[in-house]
């Protein structure tokens, strides 16, 4: 990070930057559904828990750095053995240069007991499985750059890893990139083709109990056609469509890959992104990879200084182990949500309730769970809006 922050220092226009710092309290009371995740008959618990938001933004004509931490600790009315304290953070930084040339890096990491859709990556597949604390973390570099009049190349790297405190989770890890080519028709649409390569690793294990098949390394290679659509300055949509061949020690198979993400930002207190995808991912900690299918939305109004406040983050996934492992292998459709309204009364404190709702069935059924939490929550902007 530090590395980071030298590179965006050197880059950036100083006279020209400004500068947002929001640091905002956040206290709230609530009734967690299952506090064991899956695999209890116990109907939940109420919790308190207290976090930190810390929102650093620098942003000239050309560059914008964005920072965000949140420690949080959650305590459990009865079952108090199960609090714990949870970290998360993302840093993103994006430059652009002359025509449409561009570059970004964008990292994430998590240390928490809780499950589900996560705001910093609302496209990542969703699974539950028993309560542990889980650590991911994954970096993403790329950009794009001009290669003619009329034509882009676009380039990405990647790499991340996954780690249970449960033994009887798996831990991975993965990298990979790839590179694209576009032919710019005009100003708003472009169409062409792009390659990538993963690998997903796994740490060694026996044999599942009912004879799954251990996690095994993997590879996957897709080549899709590629495009990207600008309704406007505030709205544009990628897309991709093609195909995903994978090869491991247990079989190999080719599988239809695409990938389809809108994004629209009315205004700089609201933003709204969605999709739709299939690709082959790391998989759900009890087996290898996984062909993931699913769709997701993520929407946030903010208000200026008063008035409502909103968010919704929902992904619905299919996380089919079978298709890339062979038979026996795990498969998992999950659903998890979380949705919160409230109301700002000024510049410092808002309201707000919020539910969250998971729903996953499995072909292991100590896997399935259903339940709702809700409860709510107040902020406190410490230096206003």
């Amino acid at each position: 990070m530090l590395a980071l922050v030298s590179v965006g220092c050197l880059v950036a226009p100083v006279r020209a930057a400004e500068i947002v710092f929001r640091p905002v309290l956040v206290l709230g009371a609530y009734h967690e559904g299952n506090i064991a995740i899956i695999g209890t008959d116990k109907t939940g618990d109420d919790a308190l828990t207290g976090a930190l938001d810390l929102d650093f933004q620098r942003s000239t004509q050309t560059t914008t750095w964005t920072f965000n931490y949140r420690p949080v600790y959650t305590a459990y009315r009865e079952n108090d053995d199960l609090n714990y304290f949870g970290q998360a953070a993302h840093v993103g930084f994006g430059k652009t240069f002359s025509g449409n040339s561009s570059f970004n890096v964008d990292a994430a990491g998590s240390r928490t007991d809780r499950q589900g859709v996560r705001a910093f990556r609302p496209e990542d597949p969703v699974n539950f499985v028993e309560r542990n604390t889980e650590t991911r973390a994954d970096a993403r570099v790329g950009g794009t750059f001009q290669s003619g009049r009329r034509s882009a190349i676009d380039w990405n790297i990647s790499g991340g890893i996954t780690t249970y405190s449960s033994t009887d989770l798996v831990d991975s890890s993965t990298f990979g990139g790839g590179a694209g080519w576009r032919y710019e028709f005009s100003e708003r649409n472009s169409l062409g083709f792009g390659v990538r390569g993963d690998a997903f690793l796994y740490d060694e294990t026996p044999v599942g109990p009912n004879g799954e098949p251990p996690p095994i390394d993997t590879g996957a290679t897709s080549a899709s056609i590629v495009g990207r659509h600008d309704f406007s300055p505030k709205s544009r949509l990628d897309y991709s469509a093609g195909a995903t061949y994978t090869d491991s020690d247990l079989r190999s198979d080719t599988n239809f890959s695409g990938d389809i993400r809108f994004k629209h930002t009315p205004s700089e207190f609201s933003e709204v992104t969605a999709g739709i995808r299939q690709g082959v991912g790391q998989g759900t900690g009890l087996g290898g990879a996984t062909l993931d299918r699913g769709a997701y939305v993520a929407y946030r109004l903010r208000a200026a200084r008063s008035g409502l406040e909103a968010n919704v983050l929902a992904g619905l996934w299919q996380r089919d182990g079978e298709a890339v492992n062979g038979a026996g292998a795990l498969t998992t459709t999950s659903w998890s949500s979380a949705e919160s309204v409230g109301w700002a009364f000024n510049r410092f404190i808002s309201l707000n309730v919020i539910h969250t709702y998971s729903d996953q069935n499995a072909d292991s059924e100590s896997l399935d769970t259903n339940h709702h939490s809700y409860g709510m929550y107040v902020r406190w902007n410490i230096r206003g809006r």
